[in-house]
């Protein structure tokens, strides 16, 4: 099994994470870091914890892509791996000591599956957990509708995904700033996979972070691509019935109405510039929805004149 760890100014917490697949009772993987031109010291911290460990492999992004961001980074793991199976851990998190061992043996006891869900919790900065990732089901419909109201149901190191499988899906979207693993569980579930839900313990810790104001640009338009990209594809998906599509609707309905009030709010706020790229975005996921641009939504961003919030 390979571990890819995209590394962008994780100095903090990058020693516990590498520290977590050193101490893990398995000795069957390998494990490929790749830095994202960090600016703070975590390319060295990462060297100094694996020096003269042949198990791990760091590379850095910008020797393979110009593109930052994590998917970027990810597609370089999962195209640079030569197991069978991977999966995908941030680099302020960890894994419990077993985890390699246990989701190894899950996939040599129920082989042939496009990946593997295992259970993911939630901690806080002292180790404590504070809950974890809730899949109810394993109906596809269900799950979809979930990853929609972004009730997300595993996290990124959640699964173990066969490689082959993983890359004729076309791997990571390198498009989306946010909600990268949200668009690739959408676009994989709309392709009805085989998919092995585990019932083992806990076995992988996500670090919850405050939100940057950056991470919150990004987030706003990834809310937006991913209804732009993925409505249509929803609409018309022979998965979901009616009362699901309904739901669909509404629920992006109602995001596309919070991201534009959380546009005006903050522009009112703090009189930044206007954001063209997400005003551009925006547009463009309101005649995917098929708003009338009469209406007051479209309007503000049709004016022919500068508006002041």
């Amino acid at each position: 099994m390979t571990i890819v760890i995209p590394m962008y100014n994780n100095e903090k917490h990058v020693k516990l994470t590498i520290d977590s697949l050193k101490n893990q009772t398995s000795q069957a993987w390998q494990c490929i870091v790749i830095d994202d031109e960090s600016s703070d010291n975590s390319l060295s911290v990462a060297h100094s914890c694996i020096r003269g460990d042949k198990r791990f492999k760091v590379l850095k992004r910008k020797d393979f892509s110009e593109t930052k961001g994590g998917n970027v980074c990810r597609n370089i793991g999962l195209n640079r791996t030569l197991s069978d199976f991977v999966m995908f851990v941030d680099a302020d998190d960890y894994l419990h000591n077993d985890c390699v061992h246990s989701r190894i043996k899950t996939i040599q006891n129920y082989s042939d599956y496009d990946f593997y869900i295992f259970k993911t919790a939630f901690v806080n900065d002292d180790g404590v957990i504070t809950g974890y990732f809730y899949n109810p089901n394993s109906h596809i419909p269900d799950i979809l509708l979930r990853f929609v109201e972004h009730k997300i149901p595993w996290h990124t190191m959640s699964p173990v995904w066969n490689v082959n499988y993983l890359k004729s899906v076309g791997g990571w979207n390198e498009d989306y700033e946010r909600l990268q693993d949200v668009e690739l569980n959408i676009r994989v579930l709309l392709k009805k996979p085989s998919i092995y839900f585990a019932s083992s313990d806990i076995d992988s810790f996500y670090r919850s972070n405050e939100m940057t104001h950056k991470k919150r640009l990004n987030a706003r338009l990834g809310f937006c691509r991913l209804i732009k990209d993925y409505y249509n594809l929803l609409s018309y998906s022979t998965q979901l019935g009616q009362v699901s599509k309904d739901r669909i609707h509404d629920v992006f309905q109602g995001i596309l109405e919070e991201q534009l009030a959380n546009y005006i709010l903050h522009r009112h706020n703090t009189h930044d510039i206007e954001d063209e790229n997400w005003k551009h975005i925006y547009m463009e996921t309101l005649k995917v929805l098929d708003v009338d641009e009469r209406n007051e939504v479209a309007r503000i961003f049709n004016r022919d004149t500068q508006i002041t919030y």
